[in-house]
């Protein structure tokens, strides 16, 4: 079990896959919103970034974790025993109160916050897609 910081709001962790840049990003983003930001990616060299996050990504994280009856573990990939280790994924621990929640997506398996009426689900991909549509802008 992890149990982000007391300081940390969530953190975003993204994998490439099997592919040939490697690219690995992780992002911290603590209480007042401000968040660090790390690369690293075969033969490029790694890279550190820091600031504020931006206010819509503020929002759809203050509305997903208003949700009381998240799951703990939440998975947007392929149906169980299919494995696909070239395919970029995402993975999310956000803090709600005392407890870590997690989010585990495969980008490839077709999850979007259009699929879903409300709900933890559809305030999670909403907030997904934001979050890589932010980092996607900064690198």
């Amino acid at each position: 079990m992890v149990l982000l910081h007391e300081d940390l709001l969530f953190h975003f962790s993204h994998d490439d896959g099997f592919t040939e840049r490697l690219l690995s990003i992780d992002i911290v983003v603590y209480k007042d919103f401000s968040f660090e930001l790390f690369t690293s990616a075969f033969q490029e060299e790694n890279d550190f970034l820091e600031g504020e996050l931006p206010s819509k990504i503020q929002v759809l994280f203050s509305n997903l974790i208003a949700i009381q009856s998240i799951p703990n573990i939440n998975q947007y990939s392929f149906p169980e025993g299919m494995d696909i280790t070239d395919c970029p994924s995402q993975q999310y621990y956000l803090n709600q109160g005392s407890k870590t929640k997690f989010f585990f997506v495969e980008e490839v398996a077709g999850h979007h916050s259009k699929d879903y009426e409300e709900g933890s689900d559809k305030r999670f991909l909403l907030f997904h897609e934001a979050v890589v549509a932010w980092y996607k802008q900064l690198l």
